[in-house]
């Protein structure tokens, strides 16, 4: 359509605009040429030919366009076939969309250069189809020259497309009856030859035509069909025979029981298999009835007239001693529809039943292993002394468990008391290596001066006092397991660069010795410290840092897991009333106490408060007077705060509060004592304002 060509625009000029103006917008628009109106009517086209016609020594900017018009334009609707556009030869052709209205504008230069692309793209599609069809094809001028050779031609002829292209085409092939072609200018058709190759002989099937330009020979084209499998039907016979030994082989090595018989039930054909579902030999079965090979007569007979009836597979279950067998029956019908044949396949349910309830049984131990390991696993926890209550520690327990199936290096951060070396133990023992050792050294609790030697070992006679053995040191104690590195932090700078050679090539050497020794261990460190603050003080060596920092987890403080403080403390609690066949329990009031306190010692503070108030506390119930004063004091009085809804006097304001405070202290201890050590003043002054408010509160009664 022509609409393709044109440039779509509703841009116009009018009659009385100048050749500047009207070149000023065809730049802009980067356009060929406008329709020019007058009023309504369209009285020309303005474009850059009309401007080169004009020529520079004619063109006056301030003539109106008017004077230089090209009338040489048709009015096509935006779906006028292109190639008859073209035919009418118009310079111009002004377009119109389904209302009639103007919507662009198409010159015949635009057409000519979009026919050509057309026609390029066009030729470029049916050369890549022959490019790719099987046959191949060759084609020739009226000269002979080669003009067109596909590749299936090159797979033919052995030849190169570029070195076959404007070549005489006695050059390239034989037979030459193309060139016959050209002579008579009559088609050569189904002509078949042959062609040695290498890897033997094929034959082909050729035909040659004659190609016409209005009625004048221009050339001839071959196509080539390979044709050797074709000619390979002759031998159809050794073929069928072939697939019926294959076929034969298929049906003897089937593990099901393959049964043929006619329309009367007599078994015609029989496989090795079968023998072993009915107890007979292969020959044994051939020529019987099927009602004489199944023990329920009757029931074969039904089955056979099922089958025989019907048009679809039919199935039935059958008892051959101590074997229950699936028999699926196709019948075979002729043209006519008639059943001339009846397939039965024998399936031995009894072995797959015994799969199908070994499968079952394995499901049944998979979930009860699953559940005994999930069991086994929250088990190791509660050992372990760890509640994983809080969604933080859910988190950081699930980490561990899976960066456990890794050899990765991990640093262990958090306050002390949080458990660290806990989830260090988790890892160590969820992972290949829990059946190898776990050395734990404390970097901060062994003297600089020894550190070394513990570390890495040392040599006989490394240094005076040494062991006449030598010793092992940490890394080779844990060879195969994992090296629990605590308080990494307090590691002196001397030795990190040792720890940091042992990391990354995997080997020590002891004091005093110069063979290096290869280990395998895992490294996981612990600390409480930054070490990022360390690094920028230079206080540790950042290389050993990164090295160390591979997965790191964070263990967030006591405070930061409160859902974890009552479990924890009922825990507690139990253990230390065992191990000391006590009875105690916690009042409601020191529960919310443990809850409100900020725990700096963590969960190691925790448990022992809990043995403090166990061994300490007289009675069995644990109040919360019976807490220690450093326990709750500024921890709960930060908490409290005083709200102000209206302005009175300030002494009576103290007062209002002094009254609340000292009520409520002791209304919870129920003495002077407690109430004074835990408000922060003497027992004297409790004793003084107590007598104050009452004697206040007495005078405003009477």
């Amino acid at each position: 359509m022509i609409r393709k060509a044109a440039t779509l625009t509703r841009k116009c000029l009018r009659a009385d605009q100048t050749f500047a103006e009207a070149c000023q917008l065809l730049l802009q628009e980067s356009l060929e040429a406008l329709p020019v109106f007058e009023g309504d009517r369209l009285i020309g086209i303005f474009g850059k030919e009309e401007i080169f016609r004009l020529g520079a020594g004619e063109l006056s900017w301030q003539l109106p366009i008017k004077k230089a018009l090209n009338n040489s334009y048709l009015l096509l609707p935006f779906d006028f076939p292109l190639e008859e556009a073209w035919e009418l030869k118009a310079d111009y052709c002004v377009i119109r969309d389904d209302r009639g209205q103007y919507c662009g504008i198409v010159s015949r230069q635009q057409i000519e250069r979009k026919l050509v692309d057309d026609y390029y793209r066009k030729s470029r599609q049916l050369e890549g189809i022959l490019d790719y069809t099987h046959n191949g094809v060759i084609a020739i001028n009226k000269d002979g020259h080669v003009i067109y050779y596909n590749k299936a031609a090159e797979e033919i002829i052995w030849r190169k497309k570029e070195d076959v292209i404007g070549k005489h085409l006695s050059q390239v092939i034989i037979p030459l009856g193309l060139l016959d072609v050209l002579k008579t200018g009559e088609p050569q058709l189904c002509h078949k030859f042959t062609v040695e190759y290498s890897q033997g002989t094929r034959i082909y099937l050729t035909h040659r035509t004659p190609i016409f330009e209005n009625d004048e020979l221009v050339g001839a084209v071959g196509v080539f069909q390979d044709i050797s499998e074709v000619e390979s039907i002759s031998q159809e016979l050794h073929t069928v025979k072939r697939l019926y030994e294959e076929l034969e082989a298929l049906v003897e090595c089937s593990f099901d029981g393959i049964l043929i018989c006619n329309a009367s039930g007599m078994i015609i054909r029989a496989n090795s298999a079968s023998e072993r579902f009915f107890s007979k030999e292969q020959d044994g079965l051939q020529g019987k009835l099927l009602t004489e090979v199944f023990p329920e007569e009757d029931a074969a007979k039904t089955f056979m007239e099922r089958v025989i009836s019907g048009a679809t597979a039919k199935n039935c279950v059958v008892n051959m001693g101590q074997r229950q067998l699936l028999l699926t029956a196709n019948p075979v019908p002729t043209e006519k529809g008639i059943v001339n044949k009846i397939i039965i396949n024998a399936r031995d349910l009894t072995e797959l039943n015994s799969l199908r309830l070994q499968l079952k049984n394995t499901q049944h131990l998979t979930e009860r292993y699953h559940s005994e390991i999930n069991e086994l696993r929250s088990r190791l926890l509660e050992q372990e002394g760890i509640l994983v209550q809080s969604n933080k520690m859910r988190s950081i327990v699930s980490l561990a468990l899976r960066v456990a199936q890794v050899d990765s290096t991990v640093l262990v951060t958090g306050e002390s008391g949080v458990g660290k070396e806990i989830i260090t133990k988790i890892i160590h023992k969820n992972s290949k290596r829990k059946d190898g050792p776990f050395i734990k050294i404390n970097c901060g609790a062994i003297p600089e001066s020894l550190l070394e030697s513990e570390l890495f070992g040392y040599e006989p006679g490394a240094f005076t006092g040494a062991s006449k053995e030598g010793k092992i040191g940490m890394f080779e104690l844990a060879h195969q397991g994992t090296l629990f590195l605590d308080e990494i932090g307090e590691l002196p700078l001397s030795l990190q660069v040792k720890i940091l050679r042992a990391i990354q090539e995997r080997e020590i050497n002891r004091v005093g010795g110069n063979k290096p020794r290869q280990i395998d261990v895992r490294i996981i460190a612990a600390t409480n410290r930054n070490l990022v603050e360390m690094v920028e003080k230079g206080d540790f060596r950042e290389d050993l840092y990164f090295r160390l920092n591979v997965i790191p987890i964070h263990v967030p403080p006591l405070r930061e897991r409160q859902e974890e403080i009552i479990p924890l403390a009922r825990q507690f609690m139990a253990k230390f009333c065992n191990a000391y066949n006590l009875q105690k329990v916690l009042a409601p009031e020191v529960m919310e106490a443990l809850l409100e306190y900020q725990w700096p010692g963590n969960i190691r503070e925790l448990e022992n408060v809990i043995e403090r108030l166990v061994v300490t506390t007289p009675g069995d119930t644990i109040s919360f007077h019976d807490l220690p004063r450093s326990f709750f004091g500024e921890q709960i009085l930060s908490k409290a705060s005083v709200t102000v809804k209206g302005l009175i006097p300030l002494k009576e304001a103290v007062l209002a509060v002094e009254k609340i405070l000292l009520e409520k202290a002791m209304e919870r201890y129920g003495s002077t004592y407690k109430a004074a050590e835990v408000l922060q003043v003497d027992q004297s002054t409790v004793v003084r304002k107590l007598h104050k408010i009452r004697g206040v509160v007495s005078n405003q009664i009477t």
